[in-house]
């Protein structure tokens, strides 16, 4: 496990779902006590802005931003990634709970022995507006940030996640027409993790300008 501290963080965002937040962060850190956790809040200061407050206070291996704005999926997860000071980002959305152990681990070992990837993760394909087509049409390959490890330096070469249904459809759209297929890696994460649904998209609008608090107690 030693070997995981030293080359992953971890980022789940989260907007006003208090009760998903603290399933999904409780469940990470049953697996995984000691990987440094990046909670980006786009909650305006909610119940769950307090609940995620009170737990980096209690917690030394967790950080959280605070956006008095909703940031959206995506630029919330290229800014955990920006700020993760090591080189592998694990990426978990606030709906999905690890029910086992060894995720991370099991695909730490396939990306350990891959030189050139972008992300692992569950692939499915998309057509350019983000929607699921089937696999024998013309379709992007799309890596679902649900659940995936995020290869940092190959991320920051690419566009960034977007404010979108499809957070990733720019980056992977840009793999797509490059040709670099092959730097993004299958893996059935739903063998370790259930996705609840019903999260944020489900429950709220979109809202909000303003700005950003980064607490020092970190």
């Amino acid at each position: 496990m030693n070997e995981l501290e030293n080359e992953i963080v971890a980022v789940i965002p989260n907007y006003k779902t208090p009760d998903l937040i603290a399933r999904c962060v409780n469940s990470f850190r049953t697996y995984y006590p000691n990987i440094k956790l990046i909670l980006i809040d786009n909650s305006k200061y909610d119940i769950s802005s307090k609940w995620i407050y009170q737990f980096a206070e209690e917690d030394q291996n967790t950080t959280c931003l605070f956006n008095t704005f909703n940031m959206h999926h995506g630029p919330s997860m290229d800014t955990g990634i920006k700020l993760s000071p090591l080189p592998l980002v694990f990426i978990i959305d606030s709906d999905v709970v690890i029910t086992k152990p060894n995720l991370i681990e099991d695909m730490y070992k396939v990306i350990a022995t891959t030189k050139d990837w972008l992300a692992i993760g569950w692939i499915t394909p998309i057509n350019h507006k983000g929607f699921d087509v089937p696999r024998n049409k013309p379709h992007i390959p799309y890596c679902s940030p649900q659940c995936m490890i995020v290869n940092k330096e190959t991320y920051l070469k690419y566009p960034p996640f977007i404010k979108h249904g499809a957070p990733c459809i720019n980056t992977m759209k840009h793999i797509k027409i490059h040709k670099l297929d092959h730097q993004l890696i299958h893996f059935n994460w739903k063998e370790y993790a259930a996705h609840l649904r019903g999260g944020t998209q489900k429950r709220f609008g979109l809202d909000g300008n303003g700005a950003q608090k980064i607490p020092p107690f970190i």
